[in-house]
């Protein structure tokens, strides 16, 4: 097992290179890096928009702030509690809701059949938590394998920072659940009776193409939808790497006795 330097969980690291600063001046440098001390103190952390005030404005900012500034938000996240297990539920219905919306919204544009339509929806209904869950197994495994990992290398990630990490990072999975939904609603287009396939939105109800051949072409926007989401799993995946790098000597508040 590799050395570990700090006497517990709360031991005042260099967040940089993982040197005991406990009782130096705060004032001064990292005598192993020169990283300024005061840059590695927990108080830093003064929270992510969602941290500091629950609420569907400070979602969508902190969704905007992981996404253009991800090292700017590992810098500033709280990471005292599984204070991010609330916005990774939140992110993780956000993703769920929006492909049924999309698929809702596709649906709408076909008025020929109200059968299809409510056929669509209920099945909608039923494959959207299963997506969910799926997610949420994902997002687990991943804040294991932070932990996992931070103990082969001799980090120090704990649960709570592996938990905020991908809690934050888990925004990927809301673009992943657009296209998800776009790939879903394709390939159930692409496996309809040839003869149905003409109850189909305007724009590829075209007389002079065959069953099969809008089967076909269903089948392979179906792949291209399906290819599109994974920027979205890309994101969180680098996110979480990100915050292995970043965070590996994070330093939480000692909590009073």
């Amino acid at each position: 097992m590799p050395d570990r330097p700090w006497k517990d969980e709360y031991t005042l690291l260099c967040e940089k290179c993982g040197y005991v600063i406990e009782g130096l001046d705060q004032s001064g440098n990292c005598p192993e890096c020169g990283k300024a001390i005061a840059d590695s103190l927990p108080e830093r952390r003064v929270g992510t928009p969602w941290q500091q005030s629950p609420g569907v404005g400070s979602l969508v900012r902190t969704w905007l702030m992981t996404l253009r500034h991800p090292l700017r938000t590992l810098d500033v996240m709280r990471i005292n509690e599984r204070e991010g297990t609330g916005l990774a539920l939140k992110t993780l219905f956000t993703a769920g809701l929006w492909m049924y919306i999309v698929i809702c919204l596709i649906e709408m544009m076909n008025p020929y059949s109200l059968l299809g339509f409510l056929g669509t929806l209920g099945a909608s209904a039923i494959g959207t938590p299963i997506v969910i869950v799926a997610l949420i197994i994902l997002t687990t495994i991943e804040l294991s394998g932070l932990i996992v990992i931070s103990r082969s290398r001799g980090f120090r990630i704990t649960e709570p920072i592996a938990d905020n990490i991908v809690s934050h990072g888990s925004v990927g999975w809301v673009w992943c659940g657009a296209f998800i939904a776009l790939s879903l609603y394709c390939y159930g287009q692409s496996m309809m009776p040839s003869e149905e396939l003409f109850r189909l939105p305007p724009w590829n109800a075209q007389p002079n193409i065959s069953g099969y051949g809008l089967a076909d072409h269903y089948g392979f926007m179906s792949l291209i939808f399906l290819l599109m989401s994974i920027p979205g799993f890309l994101f969180f995946e680098t996110f979480a790497y990100l915050g292995l790098r970043r965070c590996k000597y994070a330093n939480r508040v000692r909590p009073e006795p």
